[in-house]
């Protein structure tokens, strides 16, 4: 890498389609298909056929290999096929989040202190967090203990996010320690 290039981590090469969805005027999303072109520990570059502007807040998803996240836009030029995108992750992760397809459950302490037992279903894992669909939502910067069917994870957390989405509440739930638990039995 130059000298005026500022990134303290290498970029990877990628040729793989990613989508791209960011909040439109109406309240929905705006969904865009283009090329990843290459990743770093904190970012990725994406091609795509129009503009988008610089400072927007940003979710993707990557088919090959397969993550997803979100992140800010912190340039883009023109280029080949389109436009350059570079994409700064969202919370600077050092690692992306992986698409996950599996039951969940929670515990999460009520108001009197004891536990109440929640089942949910975990959507994404990252080396740092899950994020969970549940039917109730959960109070940001609770305790929580989770168990997740598949992969097999289990371990405690703190909820970082409760969104309601049409098909219940995400909540994002970071790992205590910032550590990935592991599973006693792998």
């Amino acid at each position: 890498m130059g000298g005026s290039d500022p990134r303290c981590s290498e970029r990877v090469p990628v040729d793989s389609v990613v989508g791209l969805a960011r909040p439109d005027e109406e309240g929905g999303k705006s969904i865009t298909v283009g090329r990843c072109t290459n990743r770093s520990e904190f970012g990725i570059q994406v091609v795509v056929p129009q503009p988008i502007a610089v400072n927007s807040f940003i979710e993707f998803q990557v088919r090959e290999p397969q993550v997803q996240g979100s992140g800010t836009v912190r340039y883009c030029k023109p280029a080949p096929g389109g436009y350059a995108v570079g994409i700064l992750f969202g919370d600077h992760r050092a690692s992306l989040r992986k698409p996950v397809d599996s039951s969940v459950r929670l515990a999460t302490p009520d108001g009197d202190g004891i536990l109440a037992i929640e089942a949910g279903w975990c959507t994404n894992e990252s080396d740092s967090g899950i994020q969970v669909i549940v039917p109730e939502p959960i109070t940001v910067n609770s305790f929580v203990e989770f168990k997740v069917h598949e992969p097999k994870i289990h371990g405690t957390g703190t909820v970082r996010y409760c969104r309601k989405t049409a098909s219940g509440w995400a909540v994002g739930i970071h790992f205590s320690g910032g550590i990935k638990p592991k599973d006693p039995q792998g």
